[in-house]
């Protein structure tokens, strides 16, 4: 399995038990500092347009001693112009990413379209996952760790009583509202255990 995947993986294990929402965005990025992903990852908001692009990352190494070992660091670029909502989840999109590679992603990037194409999705998240801002191989693992799997069954259960909304699925979790019925949906959880199950993962 592609390091990458590898580490995505771990990533889902370990929040997916969590049963308390929101999950905080600096809570992900430490995570990834503690799998040994990077050394240090910083947030920085940032006056770009949000129609073109919703955030940037930037990878590099320093040093902290002129002899010192290196140090892996990443910039995680968000439009300032996005809701608090949408903010969160570019962030973590691009936490995502941090582990890339070119060879990984265009093999990521097929099989997900392939997936894509065989459930019956809704046209706005097909729209978002083809779109040109990369984000059809993070954008649904990066909602997964948002909500991730025992929130999910606790929230699909109040949905499917009527006791909660589709707007208070969105505001409990703090992600934007075109993705609260996606992501306690069947569909969603089959299509993140497609997305864990690619090159080989059990």
């Amino acid at each position: 399995m592609g390091r990458s995947l590898m580490h995505l993986n771990s990533l889902l294990d370990h929040f997916d038990s969590y049963t308390r929402l929101h999950i905080g965005v600096n809570i992900i990025r430490d995570q990834l500092v503690d799998l040994g992903i990077q050394d240090e990852i910083r947030f920085h908001f940032v006056d770009i347009d949000a129609g073109a692009l919703r955030g940037l990352l930037f990878r590099h190494t320093r040093h902290s001693t002129p002899y010192g070992e290196p140090l892996r660091c990443s910039d995680v670029c968000i439009a300032t112009s996005l809701s608090p909502e949408w903010k969160r989840l570019v962030a973590v999109k691009e936490l995502l990413h941090i582990t890339d590679t070119a060879e990984e992603t265009a093999q990521s990037e097929a099989a997900v379209d392939r997936l894509i194409e065989n459930l019956s999705l809704p046209m706005d998240i097909q729209q978002e996952t083809r779109s040109s801002l990369n984000d059809r191989t993070h954008i649904i693992p990066a909602l997964a760790v948002l909500v991730p799997k025992e929130c999910r069954k606790i929230l699909r259960s109040l949905r499917q009583q009527e006791r909660i909304t589709a707007t208070d699925v969105a505001t409990i979790a703090r992600i934007p509202d075109r993705y609260a019925e996606f992501v306690i949906s069947d569909e969603f959880d089959n299509l993140v255990e497609s997305i864990r199950g690619i090159n080989g993962h059990s």
